[in-house]
């Protein structure tokens, strides 16, 4: 009697294959196949079977259905399971994938791959060719305004093989190739060094300050941009406003700087990528939050602006996914400065993007907070019993938004209870930071106060007059505001 194999667990999710499957649109999926079918990509007639599986299972694979014989029995059929050919198998179709993703993103470097076509036609001996293709990939470098790292990279390594083909032959304009190329060289490094920089302030406070030190050449960088601002804010304006996101990080208190790079971001001159944008309003956002939490209310009002700006260029996501804390600050600071409308969208839109863990949480504590500032605090509590409290951040926004509706139904025996518990989780927490936790704890300092002086009014002006001295901490309007409602 032959014996039954037991089916393995449903390891999938912590596979290449699984995760790769999962990092791509379903628009990229359908464009994987063209790749897939191509013989000039693939010759393996399995790849082919198992994206034709994926496909027409396609939402149990995201949601990890199958396990790791169901899937081999969907390209072998009744072959007899072997784990070294699944294996095989899973790990080939990844390698299609990386093949496919790597061909993507070489197709839309345009210059990149008009270089190396500039470079065969060099090795071969081609002239023709190369100084047509030449003429135009200057003209293409002149109207560009997207002056990133690979442009810079690539109208150097253009000019280099220019001067190095061509040579005395290209003798009227030896001496101005001659020059771009340095110029080029030159601006790829200082591009390259503060970009780096940059990136690295963003996981290391007061990096900037400390690479004026420790970076070779990032002090005289620093010199040369100061002393260039107003050629370099004309021709290389990416090199420019990434040389006023190192300001910005070097002094805080200066918002000029901030307010310079909005200005040029919203200006219809000022073409960028997705990706440059992306990472420029990252930094503005990260400075936004920093001054709110600082005490400068009037940025709650930017913090908005740059999520909308994400949003209208189709760059909030990163990837196929969208972080569930991202995902709930974005509609708590919208639904905060009554942009309801905008608030829901943002739900309807990117709800979706969540991940699995996340999703019903986010969207519900989401729609708590909206139904909340919307007056309808029935549904906001409805919609807090379904929020799972998978993280401090989740736990806190959920304690708080349940403290303000139990607040406004005047349910203080509940409120006690919350307070009692909350209180205990944030001492016990060794995650949050001293900081977050002295902001959290303020507030419910102060919110005690509010519950007391809503049954003794009388305290309630000496209370506003308390609130009104502190500097900023979370929700501190909504407490001015409850207290004046007292008096």
């Amino acid at each position: 009697m032959e014996k039954k194999t037991k089916p393995s667990p449903n390891t999938n999710k912590e596979t290449k294959l699984f995760s790769l499957i999962k990092s791509i649109s379903k628009d990229e999926f359908r464009e994987l196949e063209n790749f897939i079918l191509s013989p000039a990509f693939n010759q393996d007639k399995n790849n082919v079977k198992l994206y034709h599986f994926i496909r027409d299972h396609y939402q149990e694979f995201l949601d990890n259905s199958f396990s790791n014989e169901e899937i081999y029995r969907g390209v072998f059929r009744n072959a007899g399971y072997s784990k070294t050919k699944y294996w095989k198998l899973t790990s080939g179709f990844s390698g299609m994938i990386d093949d496919f993703l790597i061909y993507r993103e070489f197709s839309k470097d345009i210059y990149y791959r008009k270089n190396l076509l500039l470079d065969i036609y060099r090795t071969r001996n081609i002239q023709k060719q190369f100084e047509t293709l030449s003429k135009e990939m200057y003209r293409n470098f002149s109207t560009d305004f997207n002056k990133g790292l690979s442009f810079y990279l690539n109208r150097t390594h253009f000019y280099f093989q220019k001067l190095s083909y061509l040579g005395p032959e290209d003798i009227d304009e030896f001496e101005a190739d001659l020059r771009n190329m340095f110029e080029n060289l030159k601006m790829f490094f200082i591009m390259t060094n503060i970009t780096g920089v940059s990136i690295i302030s963003n996981f290391k406070e007061n990096f900037p300050a400390e690479a004026k030190k420790d970076i070779w050449m990032f002090r005289e960088i620093l010199g040369y941009l100061g002393s260039n601002k107003k050629t370099v804010k004309k021709k290389d304006q990416i090199v420019y406003i990434f040389y006023l996101i190192i300001l910005m990080k070097m002094d805080f208190t200066d918002e000029g700087n901030y307010f310079e790079i909005k200005k040029l971001i919203q200006n219809r001159g000022v073409r960028l990528s997705k990706n440059l944008l992306r990472h420029i309003l990252i930094n503005l956002f990260d400075y936004a939050v920093k001054k709110f939490t600082s005490g400068e209310e009037k940025f709650l009002r930017e913090i908005y602006f740059i999520n909308k700006v994400m949003d209208d260029n189709s760059v909030t996501l990163f990837g196929e996914f969208i972080q569930g804390d991202y995902f709930y600050s974005v509609v708590e600071h919208s639904a905060m400065l009554e942009e309801i409308s905008w608030a829901e969208d943002f739900m309807k839109k990117y709800g979706r993007y969540l991940t699995e863990d996340y999703r019903e949480s986010a969207v519900n504590l989401s729609r708590a907070r909206i139904n909340f500032e919307s007056g309808d605090f029935d549904s906001s509590l409805n919609d807090l019993l379904k929020v799972e409290n998978l993280n401090p951040y989740f736990y806190l926004s959920h304690k708080i938004l349940l403290l303000q509706n139990l607040f406004e139904k005047n349910d203080y025996e509940s409120i006690d209870r919350v307070l009692e518990t909350t209180q205990k989780y944030i001492n016990r927490r060794i995650d949050i930071s001293d900081e977050l936790k002295k902001n959290y704890l303020k507030f419910f300092y102060f919110f005690k106060k509010l519950k007391t002086a809503a049954t003794a009014r009388y305290l309630s002006g000496k209370l506003l007059k308390e609130i009104s001295r502190e500097p900023f901490f979370i929700y501190r309007k909504w407490l001015l505001s409850k207290s004046r409602e007292l008096i």
